[in-house]
C-alpha cells in the first residue's frame, strides 16, 4: 500500500509543477488521465494504481485513478454514475466490421461468438465520470475517452455524444458500485476474445485519428 500511495504521490508531484491554482492542478490531472492513459475495454474492477501501470483504462478506471491523484494535492472529488444509450457507438462500429468480413484471423465460429456477444449488451450502457470540487461547486469532468480515440471516432461516423437516458447520482465510493456491476456483466463466455477484438478496434479508429492529426500538421 505504501508503494502505492507512492508512486500516485509522484505522479501527483509531476502534474502540480507550473500549475498556479487548483483549476490548473485539476486541468493537468484530467488532461494526463484522459490523454496519457488512452481508453481500452477492461473490467470494472481495475484498481487506479494499475490502470496507471498499464497506461490504458475504462471509464471506471481512469475515473479512480484521477480521484486518486487529486486526492494526493488535496484536492476533493466524488463519481457520477449513469445509463448512456449505447446505439451508433463503438460496439455497433465493431459490428459491422465483423459482418464485413474484417479481422481474417478469426474463424467464423469466433466471429458469430462475437457478433452474438455484442448482440446481447443492454441498449443502456452503464458509465463512470468524475466531478471535482472547485471553488465550492461540483465540476463534472469525462476523461474516458482519448483525443486520438475521439478524432478517429469523428473521422469514421462514429456516434459520440453521450446520450444520457438516466444518473444514479453521485458517489463517494465505488468499491460497492464496482462490486454489484461485476455481478451484472452479460457477456462472461469468451470475455477474454471480446476484449481482445474490441481494444484492437478501438486501436484501429486510433490510429485514423492520430494520421489524421499528423496530416493536418504537416499541411502548409
Amino acid at each position: 500500500m505504501e508503494e502505492v500511495n507512492l508512486i500516485i504521490k509522484e505522479k501527483a508531484k509531476e502534474l502540480a509543477r507550473g500549475a498556479l491554482s487548483e483549476h490548473e492542478l485539476s486541468e493537468n490531472i484530467n488532461n494526463f488521465v484522459r490523454d496519457n492513459i488512452p481508453y481500452c475495454l477492461d473490467e470494472w474492477n481495475v484498481k487506479p494504481i494499475k490502470v496507471l501501470k498499464k497506461g490504458r483504462g475504462m471509464c471506471a478506471g481512469k475515473a479512480l485513478l484521477a480521484a486518486e491523484i487529486h486526492l494526493a494535492v488535496g484536492i476533493s472529488t466524488r463519481f457520477k454514475v449513469m445509463k448512456i444509450l449505447g446505439e451508433g457507438g463503438l460496439f455497433d462500429f465493431a459490428m459491422r466490421q465483423l459482418e464485413e468480413c474484417e479481422y481474417s484471423y478469426l474463424s467464423l465460429g469466433e466471429k458469430e461468438r462475437l457478433k452474438e456477444a455484442i448482440l446481447s449488451l443492454p441498449p443502456d450502457r452503464d458509465h463512470i465520470i468524475l466531478q471535482v470540487l472547485l471553488d465550492g461547486q461540483w465540476i463534472d469532468f469525462d476523461l474516458a475517452r482519448d483525443t486520438e480515440l475521439d478524432r478517429g471516432m469523428r473521422l469514421l461516423g462514429i456516434w459520440r455524444e453521450r446520450k444520457i437516458v438516466s444518473e444514479e447520482g453521485a458517489f463517494d465510493s465505488l468499491d460497492r458500485w464496482i462490486e454489484e456491476r461485476m455481478q451484472r456483466r452479460t457477456i462472461l463466455k469468451g470475455r477474454e476474445l471480446f476484449f481482445q477484438v474490441m481494444n484492437q478496434v478501438i486501436e484501429e479508429i486510433r490510429m485514423k485519428g492520430n494520421v489524421a492529426l499528423k496530416a493536418k500538421a504537416q499541411t502548409p
